[in-house]
């Protein structure tokens, strides 16, 4: 562009103030051309553009847009077809910090792309299990391009152009729609009708400097051309507007307890009503003791009630206790609650509570540390076990997502100005919204009726007029789960109370949250998948039989957050996902680790008809077997996509980071790990405090067999603490050794070294050869060992306890590869080659060695 790019403090306007020209104002929104299509003109030309920037807000963030999209697209005339905002997902969650800066340098029906990123080569995977049916066209919607075969050259012109006459005019600046699909209709503008769930909807605006209004085109002919898509501006409503209908987004509140959010409370909760099936149709039997708002209005007070067994609505209150001294029930106190309680004595995480209650109008609320008698152990273990009754039965669980103790309250005092949108953020782009920076636009001739528009510059991937996306984050970029790293998902315990709860109004530090059955929305207008943490989906994942999988798409020894996907099954969203997820939070009391999610197994155990051993499950003992300490640097790379979104001062290497999420921790210590003997058997999981992650167990090449279990709680709650437990396994067990790799092959000595520097390289002596694999310990490494293998290669790392012969404890888990034998066999040759690039964890154990009966404690 030969001029400058007017910025707003340049210009000298305030937007909220600023006039909006009549080219922006005639602009129809709601029937503007799709991407694909020729597009509606705007200023004659970019002079006029930017003349009318200095004065009309939205010419000045039309005129960024392009400036931005000329410079980033600026290669293409010595690249073919280089188009950065594409790939920005892909970039982002490999950990690349600026994502704006790949290149496309080929590509080919059944191969990767690889980009060129500040000289570096990157391989995106998703390209081979995307193919279309032709070679014509791919499309990678997930990250926002369109890779299509090379045009032919356009025919020159048989006659030269005409002296004074230009060969082609001037380019001037065309807007255009980025339509999408919603599944998830606004519920909160009226009745949903089932057309709805069809209806296009405008989630922005895109501009292009081009001479026709049909899109552009790359002018590189030998290879295949990767065309910049999606919209450079964001467009936001309100709530009640006419546009809403056709408009998702929607301006967050500054405050959570305004008005204006209370009423989005409202319609959140009577239209799933009415329109969902999430809650049950008669009145639940209320929980043991509720507090009880009958008074709070006439005499400020609401007292403890012991319901004996009547039935009504209540609300749950889902909190962090956070070491702060707040008000609770004991013994001492049980009879002063019962007669009242003064609100202002209330906790303003209570207060907060008890006025949603009585917004919804809704006469009860449970919150654990007034109902339960916290110094009666009686009391607490009569409870704990119902806990999943208290949360699945309430009307709404409320969850003070953001607050780090219970006198922050649920509404966060104050929010930032500024904010990521998580479907913006979840493309790779950390372009946040200022709330001073939408620009408003008033239209009469959109949507029917005079509307409202504000738009704020955030780039969207696009979505086609012929196969329209739905709008959904996941859809566009990484799929994610805002509540992932909120301050709550840190403490254990809340993780059966989301689950648990039908339907969950989230305060976040940036904005507010209704997650239920059907929906799961954000302030700002932004979907997510309601299934991402899902009771239905885990205990779909647990209906599985033990031998079903979803293939992965790689067989790799890399940790599981470099793979190109996860399994589906227990393995994402199942309760796989959720014992990973689970171990990494905090607990107050490790005693609780087995209690924290009873509620949970119980529910699971009524479902499904299967045993539960000490967190795991007898139908897939194998699999739940199969833990492993998780590293700590496999759960960093996990939250790289995240790590932007921190707020300034609360860096990712602080201690304070503690209190921000489930992964990020304050890496300057060393990360904890020890095995608690008395809390669980050390089969079990529950006997480490340590992230743990999961290998995957293959159902076709299971050798062991569970021949007897014994689990004995040590409470009334069956799903609960235990006091001792044992399986019967009958495996195949070899003597475990260290392996030098000095004697290994250059491929796989390079695999241990650049992918498990921290695991321990091990051989088992099978025959007159040896078979290589790697061990990650529990806590120590300890030798002498054993490999008791699960399957043909996963094996649990077991040592004899010395009470009896043939009884062991387990300390880790090793993984083991073919024999040199065996990969010739299969004509790989090399094993790093076959490690590599094999799709399934085929190790060297067969159904011909031979089996021994041994007793796990």
């Amino acid at each position: 562009m030969s001029q400058t790019v007017p910025q707003y403090a340049a210009l000298g306007f305030n937007h909220r103030d600023s006039a909006i020209c009549r080219v922006c104002q005639a602009v129809p929104f709601d029937r503007l051309p799709a991407e694909e299509e020729a597009a509606y003109p705007h200023h004659a030309s970019l002079d006029d553009l930017w003349t009318s920037a200095s004065k009309c807000a939205l010419c000045a963030l039309l005129v960024q847009a392009i400036d931005e999209e000329t410079r980033r697209s600026g290669a293409e005339q010595h690249r073919s077809g280089v188009f950065l905002g594409d790939f920005a997902a892909a970039l982002q969650a490999q950990g690349f910090s600026n994502p704006v800066t790949g290149y496309v340098e080929s590509v080919q029906r059944f191969q990767n792309i690889t980009l060129d990123v500040n000289g570096t080569d990157l391989v995106v995977r998703d390209l081979a299990r995307h193919q279309a049916a032709t070679f014509t066209t791919v499309s990678l919607s997930k990250y926002g391009v369109t890779v299509a075969e090379p045009a032919k050259p356009p025919p020159q012109p048989a006659q030269p152009v005409p002296s004074g006459l230009a060969a082609n005019p001037p380019p001037r600046p065309w807007v255009y729609g980025n339509w999408w699909l919603l599944d998830q209709p606004d519920e909160s503008t009226g009745p949903v009708r089932k057309d709805d769930y069809y209806r296009l909807q405008l989630i922005g605006i895109g501009v292009r400097l081009t001479e026709k209004p049909v899109p552009h085109t790359c002018k590189m002919y030998d290879r295949s051309v990767v065309h910049l898509r999606g919209s450079c501006l964001r467009v936001f409503t309100e709530p009640g507007d006419p546009s809403a209908q056709h408009v998702p987004g929607r301006i967050r509140e500054l405050f959570s307890g305004s008005l204006k959010a209370r009423d989005l409370i409202r319609f959140w909760t009577q239209n799933c009503d009415s329109g969902h099936n999430c809650q049950q149709k008669d009145a639940p039997v209320l929980p043991t003791r509720v507090l009880d708002l009958g008074s709070v209005l006439e005499f400020k007070t609401v007292r403890l009630w012991e319901t004996g067994g009547a039935k009504g609505q209540y609300l749950a209150l889902s909190h962090s206790w956070g070491g702060a001294d707040i008000l609770t029930t004991k013994r001492q106190t049980l009879q002063a609650h019962s007669a009242g309680i003064q609100i202002k004595k209330l906790p303003q995480t209570f207060l907060d509570a008890v006025q949603i209650a009585l917004g919804l109008g809704l006469r009860y609320v449970w919150i654990d540390s007034l109902c339960i008698i916290q110094d009666d152990f009686s009391d607490w273990e009569h409870e704990a076990p119902r806990m999943a009754d208290v949360y699945h039965g309430a009307y709404l669980t409320v969850s003070a997502s953001h607050a780090l103790n219970a006198l922050e309250g649920c509404f966060p005092r104050f929010r930032m100005f500024e904010y990521q949108p998580m479907d913006t953020l979840s493309t790779g782009f950390a372009e946040k919204c200022h709330h001073g920076d939408f620009v408003p636009v008033e239209t009469s001739i959109s949507f029917r009726r005079p509307s409202k528009l504000f738009f704020h510059k955030n780039w969207m991937p696009p979505s086609e007029m012929a196969n329209p996306t739905v709008y959904r984050v996941g859809n566009c970029g990484k799929k994610c789960d805002p509540i992932a790293l909120e301050t709550l998902s840190s403490r254990a315990w809340t993780l059966q109370e989301r689950l648990l709860s039908p339907r969950v109004l989230h305060f976040g530090r940036e904005q507010m949250y209704w997650e239920c059955e059907h929906c799961f929305i954000a302030e700002d207008g932004a979907r997510f998948d309601p299934t991402i943490f899902s009771l239905d989906r885990v205990l779909q994942a647990q209906r599985l039989q033990p031998d079903a999988r979803n293939e992965a798409e790689f067989f790799s020894f890399k940790p599981e957050a470099l793979l190109p996907s996860e399994e589906d099954g227990r393995f994402k969203g199942g309760w796989l996902h959720i014992v990973s997820d689970f171990s990494r939070r905090r607990l107050t009391y490790g005693d609780d680790k087995l209690p924290a999610l009873s509620g949970l197994a119980s529910i699971i155990a009524s479902k499904t008809g299967d045993t539960y051993l000490c967190g795991l499950w007898e139908r897939h003992i194998y699999q739940d077997l199969c833990w492993k300490i998780r590293q700590l640097k496999d759960a960093e790379l996990e939250t790289m996509l995240w790590d932007m979104r921190l707020e300034p001062g609360r860096d990712i290497n602080t201690p304070n980071v503690k209190e921000i999420g489930i992964v990020l921790r304050d890496t300057s210590k060393p990360l904890e790990i020890k095995r608690v003997s008395e809390r669980a058997p050390s089969w079990s999981w529950a006997s480490m405090d340590a992230p743990v992650s999961f290998g995957q167990i293959q159902g076709d090449r299971i050798t062991a067999k569970l021949v007897n279990h014994q689990v004995k709680p040590s409470t009334k709650d069956k799903f609960g603490r235990v006091s001792s437990g044992f399986l019967i396994l009958q495996a195949p067990l070899f003597p475990l050794q260290r392996r030098d790799l000095k004697d290994s092959t250059d491929s796989v000595r390079d695999l241990f070294d650049k992918d498990h520097p921290s695991e321990t390289p091990v051989q088992i002596h099978r025959g007159r050869e040896t078979a290589a694999g790697f061990a990650v310990f529990d806590v120590d490494v300890v030798f002498p060992c054993s490999a008791l293998f699960l399957d043909s290669a996963y094996a649990l790392v077991v040592q004899a306890t010395g009470h009896q012969e043939r009884e062991f404890r387990r300390v880790g888990l090793a993984k083991f590869i073919p024999t040199q034998s065996q990969a010739n066999e299969t004509a790989q040759g090399d094993l790093g080659v076959l490690v590599a690039t094999h799709k399934h964890a085929q190790g060297p154990i067969t159904a011909d060695d031979e089996l021994c009966l041994v007793r796990l404690v």
